[in-house]
């Protein structure tokens, strides 16, 4: 019961909130910073993890033989 309550009470907020005349606010430079901030470690995030998500596909398909290049030493 509960539940249903808090959605009904979420989707009225977010329907107000789409369907809002001209709300005459800004962004002050502290929130805005904040939210550079935050736009620019989700991209790094995004980067890091590509790579790492990357190299684990690569891995997958590609052969690495590391027993067969130490019988290739010639011991000099």
């Amino acid at each position: 019961m509960l539940c249903k309550l808090m959605a009904g009470v979420c989707g009225v907020f977010l329907l107000n909130l789409l369907f809002l005349p001209r709300a005459y606010a800004y962004i002050d430079p502290g929130t805005g910073a904040m939210l550079l901030q935050a736009v620019a470690a989700a991209g790094v995030a995004t980067l890091v993890f590509g790579k790492r998500i990357y190299f684990w596909v690569r891995g997958l398909f590609v052969k690495t033989d590391s027993a067969g290049d130490a019988g290739n030493e010639s011991g000099d």
